[in-house]
């Protein structure tokens, strides 16, 4: 879960940098943005797939099954979700090669604080999972133990 939580942050980050350049109308090679969105891409899904070791599953797209992530809050999406879609509109901003308005920047910043509670979210309910895993109930006392 540890890695969970990082290699989302890395990933949010990446896209964080992304809009301060398209802010500051600097431009993103299409090239170098792929490469750089595969690399945290992967490692975001891989670590969201050794949670599965774990039992534990998020949902990594807006399909899947469950149709219900358990991880999920007043069914709302994980993450991943957000950070795909925003990955792909700041891609699309970078292959369309001119500089990006203040409304794009807004709209995406806007997307990006959105990401921030989802994650906010998702480690509220991993710190859930996590007690639930490590907390186990207390053997009820038998009959033998109650007769002192």
């Amino acid at each position: 879960m540890i890695l969970v939580r990082s290699t989302l942050r890395d990933w949010n980050d990446f896209l964080y940098r992304a809009v301060q350049d398209l802010e500051l109308g600097r431009q993103l090679s299409a090239e170098d943005f792929d490469v750089a969105l595969a690399r945290v891409r992967d490692a975001a899904h891989a670590a969201v797939d050794a949670m599965l070791r774990d039992g534990l599953w998020i949902g990594q797209s807006a399909y899947g099954y469950p149709l219900h992530d358990p991880l999920s809050q007043d069914g709302q999406r994980s993450p991943l979700v957000y950070l795909e879609a925003v990955s792909r509109r700041i891609r699309q901003e970078a292959v369309n090669g001119s500089s990006a308005g203040p409304d794009v920047v807004d709209e995406l910043r806007s997307a990006l604080e959105y990401i921030q509670e989802a994650r906010g979210r998702l480690a509220v309910r991993m710190l859930n999972q996590i007690e639930v895993i490590t907390t186990s109930p207390l053997p009820s006392p038998g009959p033998d133990q109650l007769s002192g």
